[in-house]
């Protein structure tokens, strides 16, 4: 459940590797027994019949306090090519920046109001575009609406038959 050493140039200290899934951790939680895991594998083995520690075996709670401070900033400063694959390389500490705000490949929702669409982060501009949810003006009144509600409008309004009865009039007028 932690980030895979292949995504790392250097080779990751021991002390940076979760016991239970052999991975850099992602996440890290420290339990009461002082050991520390990845925030996923964690839960993962809270669902074991009898939870216990990977290294000591003992009863596994999560402890009350934090990783040591120069701990976790040796860990928050290993240096990791993106793991979703866009070659960008950055810290530890601001992966989960990067994922949440600048990721090209990090999957996003659309932030049109009823359109729960999941779109990479580089495809959104072009899903913004078509998207049925996104906001438009009919054309033959100038009402603002969903794309998706559009339709129902100019039945409901007539405003396509307005348009269309203006355009023939111009038409026969310019004859």
């Amino acid at each position: 459940m932690g980030l895979k050493q292949e995504h790392f140039d250097e080779i990751i200290p021991g002390e940076f590797i979760c016991t239970h899934c052999h991975d850099v951790f992602l996440e890290p939680v420290c339990l009461a027994c002082q050991h520390v895991l990845c925030k996923k594998c964690f839960k993962k083995r809270m669902k074991r019949k009898t939870p216990t520690c990977p290294v000591c075996k003992k009863a596994l709670y999560l402890g009350d306090q934090n990783t040591d401070g120069e701990w976790r900033e040796q860990y928050e400063s290993l240096q990791v090519n993106c793991p979703k694959g866009c070659e960008k390389v950055l810290s530890l500490g601001k992966l989960s920046d990067h994922y949440g705000n600048h990721c090209p490949l990090t999957f996003t929702v659309c932030v049109n109001v009823g359109c729960n669409r999941k779109v990479r982060r580089r495809d959104l501009p072009l899903h913004l575009q078509s998207c049925d949810f996104r906001v438009v003006q009919c054309e033959g009144c100038g009402f603002s609406t969903k794309y998706v509600d559009l339709r129902m409008h100019q039945i409901v309004q007539k405003c396509l038959l307005r348009t269309r009865l203006h355009m023939r009039s111009e038409e026969h007028t310019s004859e």
